[in-house]
């Protein structure tokens, strides 16, 4: 070692002595800095997460299968990036300029959300996936990193800064969400984004304080018992591996050839489980695929007891996935059904949809102290309940939580009628009597979950549970004449080939023949205001911008069928009445909430008690690659709501979870087993 060396050498284990001196009163500074910029950081993300699928389907008025694919994607991926960035920060960028990246890169997501247009929206949410995976896996580490191995203060940091992370959450739908529906979207769009750069301000200005201890960052081998590498794996530990390496293998050759049928390279038509699989499902299918491969790679290189503890954390894998795809229906299934089918009125005020967005980190904090005393008063009394057991009871609770959703359900399914003299061209019936509109997907495509009904002799139209607004203006798009639809086509074409060319511009399409039942003050469209209207001095329609999808869609609801509309807006108004009391919400949030406590800490916790040394951070990175699977798996839920009724919805998580609960039930004793001794 030469002289320079030896003096920094020197240097820096002095600053980590006097680093240890101040530490000794209590947690250093540079938690606080952590703990805020976290606080913040959780804050934009959850105020626009709450937000994100109103905004797709109450302003951009899209169809409920299309956001959720779209929020699917996003929310999936956000859970997957972080295995990018924290390779990037590990091999090139460190923690702390990974995090700098990341949070500008959110910032700039969400201030991008301001704008309306399509590819504003895409970029956004590709900025705020990438900035979450520079972001997130790093702050976590830096929190460690602050206290040397061994410190007994690093799991009270941890907590420290988990209540952080709840309380940005707590506060993000209080307020983005007020500000989201109670003035604008883009408004709380843009208080989130002021969230990040106030997280980022914080943390570049708590620099000085934030200083990682030498040593902090070793991984140390799981503690095994003394001749315990001598024992042979269990059979299913040899099993399952085995499984894992053919279902690896055959996920991705499904996967690419459902690619390669999509992209047009391959013929699938005669092919009966290929030919329905959608180019994401088959991406999904791709990466499922990769990770089984991975983790059949990681077990095929264990033997004995570390190949059993490997085995244990991947038998609760897909207990895990079950749980979190049930659980992530709160941004998204769960977020419709406060807007649409909830009353919402209290003490005289309308509590805005996105408040219930607040109600599970506000249990989290409230609960977690009374959860952690009832596991010591259990382990007390002898009666130690282990992980596999406690993830069995967070499954079960998860699952009861939807219980208390079918009897919303039920509440909701109530029935009214009215008159109608015939259905409009556009709207069918089908061999149900169900009313569908006309070149759906499957060339009939029932309305409003199937609940919608027309008699043709009688004249009645007849509903059951609550008809709302996005369904209602949906029916009646359907009814439009094709020749206004061509018009409105034209206004989109021209006005986009005008936007090419110049900023200010104005294009018009002339009705030569107004539709039977046209009235423009449908659309709420104004000329001034929306740079989109209608002239009745020269009978056209009129753009001075490029048309978002939005616009398109408001423009049709102008020439709909009147003795529909009239119907239509005589179910809205008698089926208000059906929205059912918040507490059934909130019931369930509770429930839902106690599920992942008995779920989500210990998961964290077994997985880097029981993962070898030499492969912790993969499994680390696998574990949560659960909440990836388990936000695809949610998003595609998404996708059938309203296909089928809140109550067939609502039951098919309940008997998932409860089916998953008691598989777990009777896995534990053998889950145990192949834990060795770990608890």
């Amino acid at each position: 070692m030469d002289s320079n060396q030896e003096v920094f050498v020197a240097s820096r284990d002095r600053a980590n002595e006097e680093v240890h001196r101040a530490m000794k009163a209590g947690h250093p500074p540079g938690l606080a800095v952590l703990f805020f910029t976290e606080l913040w950081e959780r804050f934009s993300y959850y105020g626009m997460r709450a937000l994100l699928i109103l905004y797709m389907t109450n302003h951009f008025l899209w169809s409920q299968d299309k956001a959720s694919a779209y929020y699917k994607w996003y929310t999936s991926l956000v859970y997957f990036s972080p295995l990018l960035g924290g390779y990037l920060a590990d091999r090139w960028l460190g923690n702390r300029l990974a995090v700098i990246i990341g949070g500008t890169l959110m910032a700039i997501g969400h201030f991008l959300m301001a704008f309306e247009q399509y590819e504003m929206f895409l970029s956004a949410l590709i900025f705020l996936i990438l900035g979450n995976g520079f972001f997130k896996p790093n702050m976590s580490t830096q929190v460690g990193r602050l206290y040397p191995e061994g410190d007994a203060r690093r799991d009270s940091a941890y907590t420290i800064f988990y209540m952080g992370i709840n309380l940005g959450a707590l506060l993000s739908p209080l307020i983005c969400g007020t500000l989201g529906e109670g003035v604008g979207f883009h408004w709380g769009f843009g208080a989130a984004g002021v969230g990040m750069v106030l997280g980022l301000i914080i943390y570049l200005a708590g620099q000085p304080w934030v200083v990682e201890v030498s040593g902090s960052s070793k991984t140390h081998a799981v503690a095994v018992e003394v001749g315990a590498s001598e024992r042979p794996a269990h059979w299913l530990s040899l099993l399952f591996r085995n499984v894992l390496a053919i279902a690896g293998a055959v996920l991705v050759a499904a996967s690419a050839v459902g690619i390669l049928g999509r992209l047009g390279w391959l013929a699938l038509d005669s092919v009966p489980l290929l030919s329905t699989l959608t180019l994401d499902n088959a991406a999904a299918l791709g990466i499922a695929g990769v990770a089984a491969s991975i983790m059949a790679w990681i077990a095929f290189q264990l033997e004995g007891v570390a190949l059993d503890r490997v085995t244990a954390i991947y038998a609760l894998f897909l207990f895990v996935m079950c749980f979190w795809a049930a659980f992530e229906q709160a941004g998204n299934v769960m977020n419709i059904w406060a807007d649409k089918h909830t009353a919402r009125q209290w003490v005289g005020i309308e509590v805005p949809a996105t408040w219930f967005q607040a109600v599970n980190p506000l249990l989290i904090v409230l609960l977690a102290p009374p959860f952690a005393m009832l596991w010591t008063f259990l382990a007390q009394k002898g009666w130690h309940m282990s992980i596999p057991a406690k993830m069995a009871w967070g499954v079960f609770l998860m699952g009861l939580s939807f219980t208390v959703m079918i009897g919303a359900a039920w509440m909701e399914d109530r029935p009214t009628e009215t008159t109608l003299p015939s259905l409009p061209p556009g709207l069918a019936l089908n061999q149900h009597g169900q009313v569908c509109i006309v070149g759906g997907a499957e060339g009939l495509e029932p309305v409003s979950f199937g609940r919608l009904l027309y008699d043709p002799a009688t004249g009645r139209l007849a509903l059951r549970g609550v008809l709302t607004d996005l369904e209602r203006d949906r029916i009646l798009r359907a009814t439009a004449p094709r020749e206004y639809r061509q018009a409105v086509e034209e206004l989109v074409q021209r006005a986009d080939n005008a936007a090419e060319r110049e900023r200010h511009f104005e294009v018009r399409v002339q009705l030569d023949t107004l539709p039977k039942d046209f009235d423009f003050r449908y659309t709420t469209l104004d000329l001034e205001k929306h740079r989109v209207g209608y002239d009745p001095h020269s009978q056209s329609l009129v753009a001075r911008k490029r048309l978002a999808d939005r616009e398109q869609k408001l423009l049709l609801l102008a020439a709909v069928d009147a003795p529909l509309r009239q119907a239509l807006e005589e179910l809205v108004r008698q089926s208000s009445a059906f929205r059912v009391s918040m507490w059934w919400l909130l019931v369930h949030y509770l429930l839902a909430t106690a599920g992942e406590l008995c779920l989500s800490p210990v998961g964290l916790s077994m997985v880097s008690k029981l993962s070898p040394a030499r492969f912790a951070t993969m499994l680390m990175g696998l574990w949560l690659m659960t909440s990836f699977f388990g936000n695809f798996i949610a998003g595609a839920f998404g996708e059938i709501w309203g296909t089928i009724t809140p109550v067939a919805f609502f039951s098919t998580f309940v008997l998932i979870l409860m089916t998953a609960a008691c598989i777990l039930v009777v896995l534990i004793r053998p889950i145990r087993k192949m834990m060795h001794g770990v608890n």
